[in-house]
């Protein structure tokens, strides 16, 4: 059992001494004050019984409960008399808002396990959860998710043995069923905001008019993954060389995806349980134990490609996906699609055809003038417009892998981690954004005598025609990181006797995110979506430490 306390509160102000907040506004302070609790409980029970020497039995009954709250509360004001107040005194400005909320969540659980070995040969598992999320609607707020599994230890059989080929095989074969509640707290409801009403052109009464904000959605449920996997784990040389294949199949169904409504509902979008999409997948992980001895070098090797695609979007068609973080002036334009028969993390645009040059005329952009970019006629009916717009590139990589290095010898060890992605795309909407007129790449814009250049004219929008979103700013945002090296040396037990007091100790030099290979213009290709937004690379890190015991 236990409990989470959090608070927050930050209070700031511009005194009157500040070009802005003296000359325009008279001082500015703010407050903003948040709290939360999170409490959780668990209890399990466990039964384990061994039969006759080759009956293994292991039984487990558990419950889970966490309750979520929190409340926040914030003010702004201007024009005070004085610096001396800070944020403490409210009261003695002209309050420019104030605001205040509070959200809470249930998530209750109950489980049971069931694992039977026979003769440490043939093992079973079955597992059953269910589940209750105070997120959905009223009749939807249990879902019950089984599993199972199966595996044969078949090197433990004669035959097998008799081979001479593997020190260890075991197969491997599962079901099972999860589900997903990560939604808004209160995503099922018919939530409800208020305005502020100006009467006569004059006064401002805030709270006086509430009007629904979203639409109910009482049916609302859990979306449900159902996988299949193989497995095998393999061992040779007597285990010095191991590798594990697994193959997998998901099939979502009931996705909780945030979609357009029709104009006359009164909403733009809303909480829905809508289509199916699939994975399907495999992973290779193999360690080898090179060199052993007074020098030791380990390998661990893997590597996992995913392939994923919109089975059925239900009536409600293409989902297209705006930017919610716009970045400058160029984000106007949706930039990704959820589309049947296609991956997730498609990214959606115009085709970026090239730079017009002195003499060619371009009937689709009757109006173009040389050095205007021209944007592909993807449909053919003779003009560019938003119809033209298609699929321009996949955020999904091809593979994504790791490779680890350990090495040690005398006291010292090295490791030496490399993680990579292959494939995938990024649409650089920083670049859209600079390269107009705020970067170097604007020195190579086209003019009547640098007409070998991809980048249109001086004074050009690309929203003349088309739009921000074209294939020229996607990029392929493959990489190699290398992303950990340590070094260490742990101090030989002869010094530490001696010392009467440690009975380890190991000092270490570590570094982070150290070198980064790729073709990728922003600072960073590593992000968690399909777009990058000048977000902030991943720092480089050095730490010296020390472990000892006692």
């Amino acid at each position: 059992a236990g409990v989470e306390l959090l608070h927050n509160f930050k209070g700031s102000y511009l005194p009157k001494s500040t070009t802005y907040a003296g000359e325009i506004e008279g001082g500015i302070a703010s407050t903003y004050d948040f709290r939360s609790t999170r409490q959780v409980f668990e209890g399990i029970l466990n039964y384990m019984k061994t039969f006759n020497n080759i009956h293994d039995l292991n039984v487990m009954l558990g419950y889970s409960y966490e309750k979520y709250s929190a409340e926040s509360r914030s003010a702004n004001g201007k024009g005070f008399s004085t610096d001396l107040f800070e944020w403490n005194n409210l009261g003695a400005a002209s309050i420019k808002g104030v605001s205040s909320s509070k959200t809470e969540n249930l998530l209750a659980s109950f489980f049971g396990r069931v694992n039977y070995t026979f003769n440490d040969k043939y093992l079973a598992t079955v597992t059953v959860r269910r589940d209750g999320s105070s997120r959905f609607g009223a009749n939807n707020h249990w879902g019950t998710f089984p599993s199972g599994s199966l595996a044969w230890r078949a090197s433990e059989e004669d035959f097998v043995k008799n081979w001479g080929v593997f020190s260890n095989l075991k197969v491997r074969a599962g079901y099972g069923v999860t589900g997903n509640e990560r939604i808004g707290d209160y995503a099922s409801y018919a939530l409800v905001s208020t305005n502020h009403v100006t009467l006569d052109g004059s006064n401002n009464m805030p709270g006086t008019h509430l009007n629904q904000s979203s639409p109910e959605n009482a049916s609302l449920k859990w979306e449900t993954t159902t996988e299949y996997n193989v497995g095998f784990d393999m061992g040779f040389f007597n285990n010095r060389l191991s590798v594990t294949l697994d193959g997998y199949w998901k099939k979502t169904k009931d996705l909780l995806l945030k979609v357009s409504l029709p104009y006359y509902t009164g909403f733009t979008s809303g909480q829905q349980n809508v289509g199916e999409i699939s994975n399907r997948g495999f992973e290779l992980d193999i360690t080898s134990h090179n060199l052993t001895g007074d020098f030791v070098w380990d390998t661990k090797f893997n590597l996992a490609l995913n392939r994923n695609k919109v089975l059925d979007l239900g009536s409600s068609g293409d989902i297209r996906i705006t930017s919610s973080k716009p970045m400058g002036t160029v984000s106007e334009n949706d930039y990704a699609i959820v589309r049947e028969g296609e991956p997730l993390g498609s990214l959606y645009g115009w085709k970026y055809i090239g730079v017009l040059q002195e003499g060619e005329s371009y009937a689709a952009q009757p109006n173009s003038k040389p050095g205007d970019p021209k944007f592909e006629d993807v449909n053919n009916d003779g003009k560019i417009d938003a119809d033209d717009r298609t699929i321009i590139g996949n955020a999904n990589p091809d593979l994504i892998f790791g490779l680890t290095n350990n090495f040690a010898w005398k006291g010292f060890d090295l490791s030496i981690f490399f993680q990579g992605s292959i494939g995938n795309d990024l649409l650089n909407m920083t670049r859209m954004n600079l390269e107009w007129k705020r970067t170097t790449d604007a020195l190579n814009r086209w003019t009547p005598s640098n007409k070998n250049t991809d980048i249109p004219r001086n004074g050009f929008y690309y929203s003349q025609y088309g739009g921000y979103v074209n294939d020229h700013f996607i990029e392929d945002a493959s990489f190699l990181r290398l992303k950990n090296l340590t070094l260490a040396y742990a101090f030989p037990q002869s010094l530490l006797k001696k010392t009467n007091f440690f009975t380890s100790a190991r000092v270490y030099l570590q570094g982070q995110n150290l070198l980064t290979w790729t073709g990728f213009t922003g600072l960073d290709p590593e992000v968690a979506t399909n777009v990058y937004r000048a977000q902030y690379p991943a720092s480089r890190q050095f730490t010296l430490g020390i472990d000892v015991s006692f």
